[in-house]
């Protein structure tokens, strides 16, 4: 289960560091977008590349420190591609194509609902 969680961290840090090298350090790249697909927020590319990466770490301590973390390994999972596919929407526009936001939407919703259903039926197996 750790290994699985490492993999997809290494994986959102590899899609930023592999985007790098593309992109000037201070490029502004869209963070955040408005229900229309407009972008609202942006930031220089060096961070803009890296802060979901970074955030995707936070998950790691809170399935590995938490009581019963180890419990909650479907929904850390979850939250993992849910920030990798964040991640990859930040790529995107950073490399020059703005996002479907609405299929992004939609796949992020199905990835939750799965993750919860796999978490309930995890811990009900347990229980």
């Amino acid at each position: 289960m750790l290994a699985a969680l490492l993999v997809l961290i290494g994986l959102n840090f590899a899609l930023s560091i592999w985007a790098r090298k593309y992109v000037e350090p201070d490029t502004p790249i869209p963070v955040a977008w408005s229900e229309t697909g407009m972008p609202e927020r942006f930031a220089p590319a060096r961070t803009a590349l890296f802060y979901l990466p970074v955030g995707s770490c936070v998950v790691l301590p809170v399935h590995l420190f938490t009581p019963g973390g180890t419990n909650a390994f479907p929904l850390s999972l979850g939250i993992l591609v849910v920030l990798i596919i964040g991640n990859w929407i930040v790529v995107r526009s950073a490399l020059g194509h703005p996002p479907r936001l609405s299929l992004y939407v939609i796949t992020i919703a199905c990835v939750l609902l799965c993750a919860c259903a796999l978490q309930f039926a995890f811990l009900h197996h347990l229980g």
